[in-house]
């Protein structure tokens, strides 16, 4: 199910935005719209203001909640996951790498290292170390 078609089950139905609508809620005795539908990316997202549940708000228009959610297929949701596993492994490296980069200027500039500083440099070094191993392993 598209947005617009689910838009259409309802009354009273206002444009808010580039992909959004607000209405009345068929879930209860709504006086004005008090409902949010949005498109997100396909996903079909909805809320009411005076606190039905979505459940609730669809099964008043007669439709089920999964409908709301376009289909995923096994390859899709492994994809997805993997991608999630990258970006944070991503992020957490990028910042060890920051900190290790750092203390290397000091070391390298012949600064002396804080005991904070060297801790935080074996802290960097055991993430990056955790990090790369568990990389290795997905991939």
């Amino acid at each position: 199910m598209i947005a617009e078609d689910f838009v259409a089950r309802l009354e009273r139905v206002r444009k808010s935005g580039p992909r959004s609508w607000s209405a009345k809620c068929p879930a209860h005795d709504d006086k004005g719209p008090s409902l949010k539908v949005t498109d997100a990316d396909g996903k079909i997202l909805i809320h009411c203001f005076a606190g039905c549940s979505p459940a609730d708000v669809v099964a008043a228009v007669g439709v089920e909640l999964h409908q709301l959610f376009p289909p995923r297929d096994k390859h899709e949701a492994v994809r997805y996951r993997r991608e999630r596993f990258a970006k944070g492994t991503l992020q957490e490296m990028h910042h060890e790498l920051i900190i290790a980069l750092i203390v290397l200027g000091d070391v390298v500039a012949k600064r002396e290292l804080s005991v904070a500083d060297r801790n935080m440099a074996r802290k960097a070094k055991d993430t990056i170390g955790r990090l790369s191993k568990e990389v290795s392993g997905a991939i």
